[in-house]
């Protein structure tokens, strides 16, 4: 079975249909990577939050 492009625009626009989900998907786990990581650093440890409230409660 042979897969070919017909033509170049066909080419072009399935280059910037799989670029475009690529950056999309990019940008998403950058912006989940970064909250997270922001989380992390509010406290000195792991920030989840049954970590703070037995550390504040000291259960």
């Amino acid at each position: 079975m042979h897969f070919f492009i017909h033509s170049y625009t066909d080419a072009v626009l399935g280059f910037l249909f799989v670029t475009g989900l690529a950056e999309k998907l990019y940008k998403i786990l950058y912006t989940l990577s970064v909250g997270f990581f922001r989380n992390v650093s509010d406290t000195p440890g792991i920030n989840l939050e049954g970590y703070v409230y037995f550390k504040r409660f000291k259960i």
